[in-house]
């Protein structure tokens, strides 16, 4: 019988984590979701090594390196754990107002003498910011040779096509049930 307690721990953990970045939009709880979901893998890989569950854990493992959602989010984390990177984005809609230039998360209008102007919101018209997931890079060195690789927003995960691939909360859902029910899987047969 494996102790599955740690993994289910990380479990509540991401979802906490999860649900106040809903609230904020601060990028740190997003990290730590993903940070807590990849944990919560790994401790469930290093718990049922050795065990007879340990070739259900490998499948999901092999599946977490092809599946599009499952390995942007293996790349989220790392980017977390091993660069600098942003891991969210913001994605400008709405109306702006004219020569509107919009930088961050302010809006710059320049009048007809070139005056900017830095404001919350266009001026004659509207502007929404909306978190998004970026392209990512993964940078790997390899024989003494840095290579990199891009990791776009996943487009399907387990071969059913995402509603809105750039958005965190689709991709969160989905990534969370993968491992929810994985963790489900391996307590039944664990029992």
């Amino acid at each position: 019988m494996v102790y599955l307690q740690t993994v289910e721990d990380e479990l509540k953990f991401a979802v906490e984590e999860y649900q106040l970045w809903i609230h904020t939009n601060e990028e740190r709880r997003w990290r730590n979701f993903v940070g807590s979901l990849e944990k919560s893998f790994t401790d469930l890989y290093e718990l049922t090594k050795g065990t007879p569950l340990a070739k259900y854990v490998k499948r999901s493992y092999k599946l977490k390196q092809t599946d599009p959602l499952l390995n942007y989010i293996r790349v989220s984390r790392n980017a977390v754990h091993h660069s600098s990177d942003r891991i969210t984005a913001y994605e400008a809609t709405g109306v702006p107002g004219p020569h509107s230039v919009i930088s961050g998360m302010n809006v710059t209008s320049v009048d007809k003498n070139g005056i900017k102007t830095v404001h919350d919101a266009a001026p004659n018209g509207w502007v929404e910011l909306i978190l998004i997931l970026p392209t990512l890079e993964e940078r790997k060195n390899v024989n003494g040779k840095l290579q990199s690789r891009k990791f776009t927003p996943p487009r399907t995960h387990l071969g059913r096509a995402l509603k809105n691939p750039k958005s965190p909360e689709e991709v969160a859902d989905l990534a969370f049930q993968f491992y929810y029910n994985l963790v489900e899987d391996i307590k039944r047969r664990n029992a």
